[in-house]
């Protein structure tokens, strides 16, 4: 699992939720310092997921779908270490 990977969970009867909804994907949006996941609606945040949580990886996603996820990580370092993850520079 990476940053930009689109995961669900490898349960189909335990997928990705909270107290407002079931979500059957998101985005890797961060990994260090902790896993942070983000619906591909940006309605939901998961924080300090573990890399070797039951979820598996089923594409990349696209750059800008990446970009949309980051409204959701607050501070312009944090979102500039994600980018930073997410290409692989720096």
């Amino acid at each position: 699992m990476r940053v930009g990977d689109v995961v669900e969970s490898k349960n189909s009867g335990n997928p990705l939720r909270c107290g407002s909804g079931i979500y059957n994907e998101a985005i890797v949006v961060s990994m260090v310092p902790k896993v942070v996941l983000v619906s591909q609606d940006t309605s939901m945040k998961w924080s300090n997921f573990s890399p070797g949580s039951d979820l598996k990886v089923i594409k990349k996603a696209g750059f800008f779908d990446f970009l949309k996820c980051l409204t959701r990580i607050d501070g312009f370092d944090d979102k500039l270490n994600c980018i930073k993850q997410y290409t692989q520079i720096g």
